[in-house]
């Protein structure tokens, strides 16, 4: 395929969208070796293409996914039949951080506990792998759909050109989502605070969805519902609330009473039904990594189908024969701490010292149910366009977004994270990675 842009016109488009996404405020705060820094996301004009059958693949795995993990949310909060088929350990998932007793029996509206879902994807071998399930709170999406608008507006005949599947229909549907729970009132994005990493997307999503951006002191519990506070003195009755920060600080009365940025009493308002959040309480079980190890079994009990995308070799340390296989081999695989997320509690064997090494094997031994381990795949890298406009080579995903409502629809493109230092595989933002905007595209026909 013939280069998307001259040099020229490459330079222009690159100085005209990091002027956009100065003036827009378009940040992600990375954590550096003085604390977080909060900076204009670093983005690379060129991006990342993907062929219409290649995407069709990749969307009925993710639809997939969304659709068992919610199911299997529904049964564990309720029913508990996979424990009972002795699909899935009973105490393997109690002992999770993520799971909430308080969550049980409660069944949100329309049966759906995963509004956004974030589906974090590597290719290696021209194979597309899954690496992690977001499924409490999938931060990115408000990026790859900036990108799309300052696209359409700097170079619209660069997507018509190529067919590029557009973005808008993803936004209007999550907006139908939310809306289809809201149990009558206004929406509310809450967000912990300014200094939270993705403030941006707080906001955009909040002025895109015509919904307000709250923080846990605008919001009241009076009586039996949720009321905004307004100018005056006035309240404003709130019918759903997509939370942007973690059960546990939801509800400070509730669960952790040292959480300034909760609302105190919400919970048992949401208990009744009178308001509608999002994504439901109790999500975090499924991110847990040590219940990614059991995803395939999950989708094959719920659907009786095998999972269309494939998982990197993945090995659980609390069972014994997986405990000798890393304890064996720890020194080429990549161990994650089951409840880390943002790239932190990652360690490359190849890159840890014997002492290290020791030392991790310690720590496993210890709390063997705090961690995974994957083989190390050698997954794609991508030619990214730096801001000094030099090019490297760096490491990339694809974090694909789907939402859920009566049906699933997937994001048409998504986030490619590219790592922030040449030969990492860290692509995460916190770490200081950058991003591409992801194109879906129908190939031209041959003769």
């Amino acid at each position: 395929m013939e280069p998307l842009f001259s040099d020229e016109r490459l330079n222009e488009l690159a100085s005209s969208l990091f002027w956009a996404l100065s003036v827009e405020d378009v940040t992600f705060a990375y954590d550096g070796p003085n604390g977080l820094h909060e900076r204009v996301f670093p983005f690379d004009p060129i991006p990342r293409l993907i062929p219409q059958n290649e995407f069709d693949r990749l969307e009925e795995g993710i639809k997939q996914r969304v659709v068992a993990m919610n199911m299997f949310l529904q049964d564990v909060y309720h029913e508990g039949k996979i424990f009972k088929d002795k699909v899935f350990s009973e105490s393997f998932l109690l002992s999770s951080s993520g799971y909430m007793v308080e969550a049980r029996g409660i069944t949100p509206p329309k049966g759906v506990f995963l509004h956004l879902s974030g589906i974090d994807l590597v290719r290696a071998a021209d194979t597309w792998f899954v690496l992690e399930d977001n499924l409490r709170i999938p931060s990115g999406v408000s990026y790859a759909l900036k990108a799309r608008e300052l696209y359409e507006t700097c170079i619209p005949d660069a997507l018509a050109e190529r067919g590029v599947k557009e973005t808008l229909t993803f936004l209007q549907n999550l907006g139908k989502a939310f809306s289809s729970v809201n149990a009558g009132g206004e929406g509310v994005i809450l967000s912990p605070g300014r200094h939270n990493a993705a403030f941006f997307e707080h906001g955009y999503l909040a002025e895109s969805l015509g919904m307000t951006l709250a923080f846990g002191e605008d919001l009241l519990v009076c009586g039996e519902d949720v009321f905004l506070r307004g100018c005056f003195g006035k309240r404003h009755k709130v019918g759903f609330v997509y939370k942007r920060l973690n059960d546990e600080y939801l509800d400070p009365v509730m669960f952790n009473p040292a959480s300034v940025i909760g609302v105190p009493n919400i919970y048992p308002i949401y208990k009744k039904g009178r308001v509608g959040i999002g994504n439901a309480l109790g999500t975090g079980v499924a991110d847990d990594k040590g219940v990614f190890y059991y995803t395939p079994k999950i989708i094959r009990y719920y659907l009786g189908q095998d999972p269309v995308l494939p998982l990197p070799p993945t090995y659980l340390p609390e069972d014994p024969k997986d405990a000798a296989f890393v304890f064996e081999n720890i020194g080429r695989l990549v161990i994650k701490e089951v409840n880390s997320a943002g790239g932190f509690g990652v360690r490359f064997g190849p890159r840890l010292t014997k002492a290290e090494l020791a030392e991790l094997k310690v720590r496993i031994v210890a709390s063997p149910r705090g961690f995974i381990a994957q083989e190390i795949l050698d997954f794609e890298e991508l030619d990214v366009r730096l801001q000094d406009g030099t090019y490297e080579k760096r490491r990339a995903d694809l974090r694909m977004y789907a939402v859920m409502s009566e049906d699933v629809s997937v994001l048409r493109g998504g986030l490619s994270r590219f790592s922030g230092q040449r030969g990492s595989y860290l692509v995460n933002s916190c770490q200081g990675g950058g991003y591409k905007d992801t194109w879906v595209y129908q190939p031209a026909q041959t003769a």
